[in-house]
Protein backbone atom coordinates (compact mmCIF):
# COMPACT_ATOMS: atom_id res chain seq x y z
CA UNK A 1 0.00 0.00 0.00
CA UNK A 2 1.02 3.85 -0.08
CA UNK A 3 1.54 3.93 3.54
CA UNK A 4 4.01 1.02 3.22
CA UNK A 5 5.74 2.64 0.45
CA UNK A 6 6.42 6.05 2.47
CA UNK A 7 7.00 4.74 5.62
CA UNK A 8 9.76 2.45 4.42
CA UNK A 9 11.65 4.92 1.58
CA UNK A 10 11.00 8.27 3.40
CA UNK A 11 11.86 9.72 6.77
CA UNK A 12 10.24 12.98 8.14
CA UNK A 13 12.76 16.05 8.77
CA UNK A 14 12.03 17.70 12.29
CA UNK A 15 11.27 20.95 10.62
CA UNK A 16 9.33 22.33 8.30
CA UNK A 17 5.76 20.76 9.45
CA UNK A 18 2.58 22.10 10.02
CA UNK A 19 1.16 20.67 13.29
CA UNK A 20 -0.43 22.10 15.97
CA UNK A 21 -3.56 22.88 18.28
CA UNK A 22 -6.57 24.70 16.88
CA UNK A 23 -5.64 24.13 13.05
CA UNK A 24 -7.39 21.49 12.22
CA UNK A 25 -9.92 20.64 8.99
CA UNK A 26 -13.56 21.49 9.71
CA UNK A 27 -16.89 19.89 7.73
CA UNK A 28 -18.69 22.25 6.73
CA UNK A 29 -22.80 22.02 4.96
CA UNK A 30 -25.08 24.28 4.03
CA UNK A 31 -27.22 23.98 7.12
CA UNK A 32 -26.95 22.67 10.36
CA UNK A 33 -27.00 18.51 9.97
CA UNK A 34 -27.41 16.40 13.05
CA UNK A 35 -24.93 13.52 13.64
CA UNK A 36 -27.11 10.99 12.46
CA UNK A 37 -26.92 12.45 8.78
CA UNK A 38 -22.84 12.59 8.70
CA UNK A 39 -22.85 8.76 7.87
CA UNK A 40 -24.48 8.61 4.61
CA UNK A 41 -23.39 12.21 3.48
CA UNK A 42 -21.72 13.47 -0.31
CA UNK A 43 -18.36 14.61 1.27
CA UNK A 44 -15.68 16.89 -0.83
CA UNK A 45 -12.59 16.08 0.10
CA UNK A 46 -9.24 17.90 -0.77
CA UNK A 47 -7.55 14.47 -2.08
CA UNK A 48 -7.68 11.71 -0.87
CA UNK A 49 -4.78 10.88 0.23
CA UNK A 50 -4.67 14.17 2.63
CA UNK A 51 -4.46 14.29 6.02
CA UNK A 52 -7.54 15.64 5.60
CA UNK A 53 -9.27 12.52 4.66
CA UNK A 54 -7.48 10.54 7.01
CA UNK A 55 -9.52 12.26 9.91
CA UNK A 56 -12.33 11.91 8.14
CA UNK A 57 -12.02 8.31 8.22
CA UNK A 58 -10.45 7.58 11.60
CA UNK A 59 -13.23 10.05 12.90
CA UNK A 60 -15.64 6.82 11.83
CA UNK A 61 -18.78 8.86 11.50
CA UNK A 62 -18.23 9.22 7.63
CA UNK A 63 -19.59 6.50 5.46
CA UNK A 64 -20.71 8.01 2.40
CA UNK A 65 -19.29 8.34 -0.91
CA UNK A 66 -16.28 10.96 -1.01
CA UNK A 67 -16.10 12.92 -3.87
CA UNK A 68 -12.22 14.09 -4.87
CA UNK A 69 -11.27 17.66 -5.51
CA UNK A 70 -9.15 20.86 -5.57
CA UNK A 71 -9.31 22.02 -1.92
CA UNK A 72 -10.37 25.40 -3.45
CA UNK A 73 -12.93 23.88 -4.94
CA UNK A 74 -14.33 22.15 -1.64
CA UNK A 75 -16.52 25.06 -0.72
CA UNK A 76 -17.80 26.65 -3.66
CA UNK A 77 -19.09 22.55 -4.22
CA UNK A 78 -20.93 22.56 -1.11
CA UNK A 79 -22.81 25.87 -1.49
CA UNK A 80 -24.00 24.95 -4.81
CA UNK A 81 -25.22 21.48 -3.47
CA UNK A 82 -22.96 19.30 -5.42
CA UNK A 83 -21.93 17.53 -2.27
CA UNK A 84 -24.14 17.68 1.04
CA UNK A 85 -20.58 18.79 2.96
CA UNK A 86 -17.32 19.40 2.63
CA UNK A 87 -13.85 19.29 4.68
CA UNK A 88 -11.78 22.59 4.13
CA UNK A 89 -8.39 23.20 5.14
CA UNK A 90 -5.80 26.31 4.25
CA UNK A 91 -7.47 29.60 4.50
CA UNK A 92 -10.97 28.13 4.29
CA UNK A 93 -11.30 27.91 8.07
CA UNK A 94 -11.56 31.81 7.95
CA UNK A 95 -13.52 32.46 4.59
CA UNK A 96 -16.07 29.87 4.51
CA UNK A 97 -19.10 31.84 6.68
CA UNK A 98 -18.68 34.18 3.50
CA UNK A 99 -20.20 31.32 1.45
CA UNK A 100 -23.40 30.47 3.80
CA UNK A 101 -21.96 27.31 4.92
CA UNK A 102 -22.00 26.36 8.37
CA UNK A 103 -19.50 24.55 10.21
CA UNK A 104 -20.31 21.07 11.78
CA UNK A 105 -17.15 19.64 12.78
CA UNK A 106 -13.99 20.65 13.84
CA UNK A 107 -11.53 17.47 13.22
CA UNK A 108 -8.35 19.05 14.79
CA UNK A 109 -10.94 19.58 17.77
CA UNK A 110 -12.10 15.90 17.52
CA UNK A 111 -8.34 14.79 17.29
CA UNK A 112 -7.01 16.69 20.38
CA UNK A 113 -9.89 15.81 22.61
CA UNK A 114 -9.66 11.76 21.47
CA UNK A 115 -5.69 11.29 22.05
CA UNK A 116 -4.39 14.27 23.78
CA UNK A 117 -1.49 15.91 21.30
CA UNK A 118 -1.45 18.59 18.74
CA UNK A 119 -2.95 17.74 15.16
CA UNK A 120 -0.14 16.75 12.29
CA UNK A 121 -1.29 18.20 9.10
CA UNK A 122 1.90 18.11 6.73
CA UNK A 123 5.70 17.60 7.27
CA UNK A 124 8.95 17.57 5.19
CA UNK A 125 10.46 13.88 3.95
CA UNK A 126 13.61 13.32 2.47
CA UNK A 127 14.70 9.72 0.95
CA UNK A 128 15.96 7.72 3.19
CA UNK A 129 19.06 6.89 0.60
CA UNK A 130 20.10 10.09 1.29
CA UNK A 131 23.09 10.70 3.24
CA UNK A 132 22.38 11.54 6.63
CA UNK A 133 24.72 15.02 6.87
CA UNK A 134 22.70 16.15 3.42
CA UNK A 135 19.06 15.42 5.58
CA UNK A 136 20.30 17.62 8.59
CA UNK A 137 21.43 20.11 6.24
CA UNK A 138 18.24 20.54 4.80
CA UNK A 139 16.65 20.39 7.68
CA UNK A 140 18.98 23.14 9.96
CA UNK A 141 18.15 25.24 6.56
CA UNK A 142 14.72 24.61 7.01
CA UNK A 143 14.71 25.80 10.71
CA UNK A 144 17.23 28.86 10.43
CA UNK A 145 14.71 29.97 6.97
CA UNK A 146 11.20 29.81 9.48
CA UNK A 147 13.38 31.70 12.52
CA UNK A 148 14.26 34.45 10.08
CA UNK A 149 10.93 34.48 8.58
CA UNK A 150 9.35 35.03 12.43
CA UNK A 151 11.91 37.69 13.23
CA UNK A 152 11.20 39.54 9.95
CA UNK A 153 8.16 38.75 8.73
CA UNK A 154 7.86 42.14 6.35
CA UNK A 155 10.83 40.24 4.56
CA UNK A 156 8.29 37.70 2.85
CA UNK A 157 5.13 40.02 2.21
CA UNK A 158 5.56 40.57 -1.68
CA UNK A 159 5.97 36.51 -1.86
CA UNK A 160 3.00 35.58 0.19
CA UNK A 161 0.96 38.53 -1.42
CA UNK A 162 2.17 36.95 -5.11
CA UNK A 163 0.83 33.42 -3.89
CA UNK A 164 -1.58 33.84 -1.66
CA UNK A 165 -5.18 32.54 -2.17
CA UNK A 166 -6.88 35.05 -0.56
CA UNK A 167 -6.23 38.60 -0.67
CA UNK A 168 -6.96 39.98 2.73
CA UNK A 169 -3.72 41.05 4.43
CA UNK A 170 -5.02 40.20 8.24
CA UNK A 171 -6.62 36.78 6.52
CA UNK A 172 -2.96 35.95 5.35
CA UNK A 173 -1.46 36.61 8.81
CA UNK A 174 -3.94 34.66 10.65
CA UNK A 175 -3.46 32.00 8.10
CA UNK A 176 0.40 32.01 8.91
CA UNK A 177 0.11 32.04 12.86
CA UNK A 178 -2.07 28.96 12.74
CA UNK A 179 0.20 26.68 10.51
CA UNK A 180 3.52 27.89 11.22
CA UNK A 181 3.90 27.45 14.57
CA UNK A 182 6.74 26.50 17.03
CA UNK A 183 6.60 23.03 16.09
CA UNK A 184 7.46 23.91 12.42
CA UNK A 185 10.92 24.84 13.77
CA UNK A 186 11.39 21.79 15.59
CA UNK A 187 8.26 18.71 16.64
CA UNK A 188 10.04 18.36 19.73
CA UNK A 189 9.28 15.28 21.80
CA UNK A 190 5.62 16.23 21.47
CA UNK A 191 5.60 16.75 17.92
CA UNK A 192 7.22 13.48 17.27
CA UNK A 193 4.90 11.60 19.63
CA UNK A 194 1.95 13.44 17.75
CA UNK A 195 3.28 12.07 14.36
CA UNK A 196 3.34 8.84 15.83
CA UNK A 197 0.31 8.68 16.73
CA UNK A 198 -1.33 9.64 13.37
CA UNK A 199 0.80 7.69 11.29
CA UNK A 200 0.69 4.42 13.46
CA UNK A 201 -3.06 4.69 13.21
CA UNK A 202 -3.00 5.44 9.24
CA UNK A 203 -0.71 2.27 9.09
CA UNK A 204 -3.55 0.48 11.41
CA UNK A 205 -6.10 1.06 8.46
CA UNK A 206 -3.63 -0.88 5.87
CA UNK A 207 -2.80 -3.46 8.97
CA UNK A 208 0.80 -2.17 9.10
CA UNK A 209 2.57 -0.71 12.19
CA UNK A 210 5.69 2.12 11.98
CA UNK A 211 8.70 0.70 10.69
CA UNK A 212 11.67 -0.16 13.09
CA UNK A 213 13.97 2.63 11.97
CA UNK A 214 11.08 4.67 12.86
CA UNK A 215 9.50 7.93 11.05
CA UNK A 216 12.25 10.45 11.54
CA UNK A 217 15.75 11.79 9.92
CA UNK A 218 17.71 9.52 12.67
CA UNK A 219 16.53 6.34 10.56
CA UNK A 220 18.55 7.02 8.10
CA UNK A 221 21.30 4.94 7.53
Amino acid sequence: GVTTQIMEDYALLTSGAALGWGCGPLVVAREALPPDAWATARVAVPGLLTTANLLLTLHGGFQGPRQEMLFSEVMPAVARGDADMGVIIHEGRFTYQRLGLTRLLDLGEWWEGAFHVPLPLGAIAVRRDVPLEIARGVQAAIAASLAYARAHPQASESFVRAHAQELEESITRAHIETFVTGYSLDLGETGRAAIEQLVGRAAALEGLTIPPQGLFVEGIS
